[in-house]
């Protein structure tokens, strides 16, 4: 009699602290939803072109699977001016800018009254700093810096040396 009742009292107690634990883990509840990974604020790009700081809307960003390219635009203050920036990447990292006949390579445009186009080329070089470049499904996201000469292409070939360098954080695609 004695061993039946040590028995129950002690299965008793094993199956009060079961049943105690089981409705701890039960009763705490988990957010279903998540957030992914990404980017930790909005996309910023800003640069001094020809010595003149400049804020900059993103117009695109597309990668493809290794070339990785940015479209952006100023403010219009004094005037409009477009960059492009083309480096081909799988990964973060340093990438020269050379001639826009390679993959990699920087542009200007300045909107005003003649529409001056510049590029980079074998002479006037830059480079593109990846320091975050992810391209995990559904978190896409790129930062960095940029420092380039580039040449004037259009209206006349070889009027003129203008300039970008700045940074880029949270741009996404």
């Amino acid at each position: 009699m004695k061993q039946l009742k040590y028995i129950f009292e002690h299965k008793i107690q094993y199956v009060l602290v079961s049943a105690f634990v089981v409705t701890l883990l039960f009763s705490c509840s988990k957010s279903n939803s998540s957030t992914p990974a990404g980017p930790t604020g909005p996309p910023t790009f800003t640069a001094t072109v020809n010595k003149q700081s400049r804020t900059f809307t993103v117009l695109s960003v597309k990668y493809n699977g290794s070339l990785f390219t940015m479209n952006l635009a100023s403010d219009g203050k004094p005037d409009t001016v477009l960059v492009n920036l083309n480096v081909t990447a799988t990964q973060y990292g340093t990438f020269t800018l050379a001639s826009n006949k390679s993959p990699n390579f920087g542009s200007l445009m300045i909107v005003d009254h003649a529409d001056t186009l510049y590029y980079t080329d074998n002479t006037h070089l830059g480079y593109v700093q990846l320091t975050s470049f992810n391209t995990t499904s559904g978190s896409h996201v790129a930062s960095g810096s940029f420092k380039f000469t580039c040449n004037e292409t259009s209206p006349i070939a070889g009027g003129g040396i203008d300039s970008a360098s700045g940074t880029f954080s949270n741009l996404t695609w």
